[in-house]
């Protein structure tokens, strides 16, 4: 009987939680079956409270981490846009909107900031602009601002010039600034141009001194930023012009550096020196042409449209379109210097 009563107090000090040895009544039968009751009573309320806590979870506690959950993707969702957020319309010609045509450029340029795109093929400044399609003539870039109002937003982004003279972009540049900051727009990101014809080398350097007049007016220098890229420009439309979706990036990410500039408002500095990224100033850029006031000089020679551009590099009449007038018109000459001299052999 002893022998039984040793082995029944071993297995209840087996089964017992840790800490919970033989009673203190020795090895009798009613000692080993007060352990065991013990060590179940023990067990079991784990198991019960196990149970109360599944129980709230579903009851309770599930609903609560679904409404924390949907909180904290309400606080971190679209509407909730970081305090550096911009907004901003960017106005731009058929080079800038080549943005248009990349998703990647387009996500890049909206990143964090409220942008409005409104770029357009043959755009101009103040001048009537070109037609594309035909018979399509987009607005200029004063009448875009004229039309959007104070809903501009803070900065305005301008990209236009390649189809406008160099004889009247001082003045026109001037009623596009004036224009802008009556409507509350804080900073303007005015892009200059890829300097491949003298007259847009003459263009930057009206763009950069302009920056003594308007200290609202931010240069981003894109004739240095895309220097020793060339597969940011179009190989089909081989003008040194028109962009590439790789030189759609390469533009956005020009213009982002300026955005948070322009959005504080005036520069502190004016002087032509001011900011970090010069345009270039080189001899042959900082011409002394006089900038006339006339608008009919707007549409000079020197630039021709670009927008387009399916004429050949420049936008300019080349091939037959612009061969057979010429070739006409020189046989129309010699034909009635002949029937002159024919006549005065006749006399």
């Amino acid at each position: 009987m002893k022998k039984i009563a040793k082995v029944a107090v071993g297995k209840s000090t087996a089964v017992g939680a840790p800490g919970l040895g033989p009673s203190r009544g020795g090895a009798s039968g009613p000692s080993v079956t007060a352990g065991r009751d013990r060590v179940s009573r023990h067990w079991a309320r784990p198991r019960r409270g196990y149970a109360a806590c599944m129980r709230m979870r579903s009851g309770v506690a599930g609903p609560l981490v679904l409404v924390a959950l949907v909180a904290g993707l309400v606080a971190l969702g679209p509407a909730a846009e970081p305090a550096s957020a911009v907004k901003l319309t960017f106005i731009g010609d058929s080079k800038a909107a080549a943005i248009e045509f990349s998703r990647k450029a387009k996500r890049l340029l909206s990143r964090g900031h409220d942008v409005r795109r409104d770029l357009r093929v043959c755009r101009r400044l103040v001048a009537p602009s070109c037609a594309y399609p035909p018979g399509v003539y987009p607005r200029t870039a004063l009448e875009a601002i004229r039309h959007y109002g104070t809903s501009l937003g803070s900065v305005l982004v301008i990209d236009v010039g390649y189809n406008d003279s160099s004889a009247t972009y001082r003045h026109q540049l001037n009623q596009v600034m004036r224009a802008a900051l009556n409507r509350e727009v804080e900073g303007v990101v005015w892009v200059n141009l890829k300097a491949v014809r003298a007259d847009y080398r003459r263009i930057n350097s009206i763009i950069n001194r302009a920056r003594q007049r308007w200290p609202d007016l931010y240069v981003a220098n894109w004739n240095k930023h895309s220097q020793g890229h060339p597969g940011w420009f179009s190989p089909t439309i081989a003008d040194g012009i028109h962009l590439t979706k790789a030189g759609a990036i390469g533009l956005v990410r020009l213009v982002r550096r300026y955005i948070p500039l322009a959005a504080q408002g005036p520069r502190e500095e004016v002087a032509a020196g001011a900011t970090s990224e010069e345009p270039d100033t080189s001899a042959a850029e900082v011409t002394t042409t006089t900038e006339t006031e006339s608008v009919a000089a707007d549409l000079s020679g020197n630039s021709p449209p670009v927008g387009p551009n399916l004429d050949g590099a420049g936008g300019g009449s080349t091939g037959l379109s612009g061969i057979l007038p010429f070739a006409g018109g020189t046989a129309l000459m010699l034909f009635l210097i002949f029937v002159t001299l024919k006549r005065r052999g006749a006399a």
